[in-house]
């Protein structure tokens, strides 16, 4: 009994040694640090957090329920301010500080470091009706 156990280990894992090869391909890419999901209303949404330092960006879906179709995407790159245009692969760093889902809306605080030194929080709201609304962003105060 005690050989056919061991037998029955080494088997396994040569097996889970086989399925994994240097060749293969991740489902999901390095560049993702973190997924949320949320509902608002008969929708689900997907927050899609990349590593800022590869891929500066913030992803949104909008999925319809039961069956997960993308109805919806927003790729958040840059921040439009009412007097300026922040564009993160600009940047000295951008940071997904927080991001919150509360009733129908998406609140999102970004830490901007500009390449000249500085940095600002910067807080966005994102409505989520039958569609994504306008990204309403305002500069927060500096650190």
């Amino acid at each position: 009994m005690y050989k056919f156990l061991l037998v029955f280990c080494c088997v396994l894992s040569f097996l889970a040694c086989a399925q994994t090869s240097s060749t293969s391909t991740p489902y999901i890419p390095v560049s993702i640090d973190a997924v949320e999901t949320h509902r608002i209303g008969d929708d689900l949404i997907r927050v899609i957090k990349h590593n800022m330092e590869i891929s500066p960006k913030l992803e949104l879906e909008r999925m319809s329920l039961p069956g997960f179709k993308v109805l919806e995407q927003r790729s958040i790159s840059s921040i439009q301010l009412p007097k300026e245009r922040l564009i993160f692969e600009n940047s000295e760093g951008v940071f997904v500080e927080d991001v919150q889902v509360k009733d129908n809306t998406i609140y999102m605080v970004f830490d901007y470091s500009f390449s000249g030194g500085g940095s600002a929080l910067i807080n966005c709201t994102l409505t989520v009706r039958k569609t994504f609304g306008k990204l309403i962003c305002a500069r927060g105060k500096y650190r």
